[in-house]
């Protein structure tokens, strides 16, 4: 390689802020690297003036809760029980995602068998019965929020 190919590759790299290059040409290889100095600023030590206390003026503090979810009482009928979020999150029917039929009062399910999905981060968990049983009762609607350990469907 021509030493003008290699002064020109080295002011190249001096007029930008590149730590290394490698540049190949006709079957030959120059490889170009540089250390980087790493400045480092010194505070001029601060002077502390006495405090001096200035009078306190009353301020308005408005409080405003954003965000706050009211679950609804469930009224369980005797020997129903509850199928409950098991985490945060945006509840999906498994109809609106196109992962099967929508389940309603009525719909008997097997262990194990999907009955909804959570929506968190971007993910789509899934939600077993853990017992075999028939659904009664839907108590959330598809893109509610749901809470952790909230009741989404009642089944015997």
């Amino acid at each position: 390689m021509d030493i003008s190919i290699v002064k020109e590759l080295v002011s190249i790299m001096e007029s930008s802020s590149l730590t290394s290059m490698e540049v190949e040409l006709g079957g030959q290889r120059v490889k170009l690297a540089r250390e980087v100095k790493i400045e480092q600023n010194i505070m001029p030590s601060v002077v502390q003036a006495a405090a001096v206390p200035q009078p306190v003026q009353e301020a308005q503090v408005n409080i405003i809760k954003v965000g706050e979810t009211e679950q609804k009482p469930v009224e369980k009928s005797v020997g129903a029980k509850e199928v409950k979020a098991p985490m945060v999150g945006i509840f999906r029917s498994l109809e609106s995602v196109g992962k099967g039929e929508p389940v309603t009062a009525g719909t008997a399910l097997k262990k194990g068998q999907t009955v909804c999905l959570i929506e968190a981060m971007k993910l789509l968990i899934e939600i077993e019965m853990e017992e075999d049983g028939v659904i009664t009762e839907q108590l959330v609607e598809d893109g509610e929020m749901v809470e952790y350990g909230q009741a989404l469907f009642l089944f015997k």
